[in-house]
């Protein structure tokens, strides 16, 4: 068995591994798997695709791979009003486009009597029960639909590939007939990969 002093070196060479592996948890880099003797590292994952990896042409003559940033086919902004039912943004979703809508700025609120706004995700509110709300049982948040399909909740952020076809529809989530007492805004950045 061998003794604490001839294993004092590993001290301070695990506490440089914990070191080096926050610095590259820092960076996107993870681990993928710890198979001794050796750990392999996965690269963060980078907004770009590779291409020109395949040609007719012998491989003595073909080009290297190049690095290329992937481009969103519509990336806009667009304004979401308190106080108005679905908004048209203008921005119309094909079955299985990537979508991200994120919030940009603003602050509103559902009940102008009531002191203080909020920002685009006011959590759960058990008391929305009604069926006047969009999505019962959610405050008064950033909520989305495409054409007639069901609302699904944006808050901050949404990032998906929604079923549904048609045109991006933004609102606060609150009930039409309630909509008269609601105040402020909300912007957001909408981008589509198609």
């Amino acid at each position: 068995m061998k003794d604490a002093k001839s294993l004092a070196w590993l001290l301070p060479l695990s506490g440089l591994l914990i070191l080096v592996g926050w610095f590259l948890g820092q960076q996107g880099w993870s681990v993928s798997k710890l198979n001794l003797p050796g750990i392999e590292l996965v690269p963060p994952m980078l907004p770009f695709v590779l291409q020109g990896t395949q040609s007719n042409q012998p491989a003595a003559q073909s080009l290297p791979p190049t690095l290329t940033p992937l481009t969103w086919a519509i990336e806009t902004s667009f304004i979401v009003q308190a106080n108005q039912p679905w908004q048209s943004t203008g921005v119309e979703i094909n079955k299985g486009d990537f979508i991200e809508i994120v919030y940009v700025s603003g602050e509103w609120t559902g009940r102008s009597s009531a002191p203080g706004l909020s920002g685009p995700d006011f959590g759960s509110s058990p008391e929305n029960t009604d069926e006047c709300y969009p999505i019962r049982g959610e405050g008064s948040s950033l909520i989305g639909k495409i054409g007639n399909g069901q609302p699904f909740k944006v808050g901050y952020q949404y990032i998906g590939s929604p079923a549904d076809t048609g045109t991006l529809y933004l609102r606060m989530n609150d009930c039409d007939k309630l909509l008269f007492d609601n105040a402020g805004s909300i912007t957001v950045r909408i981008r589509v990969r198609q």
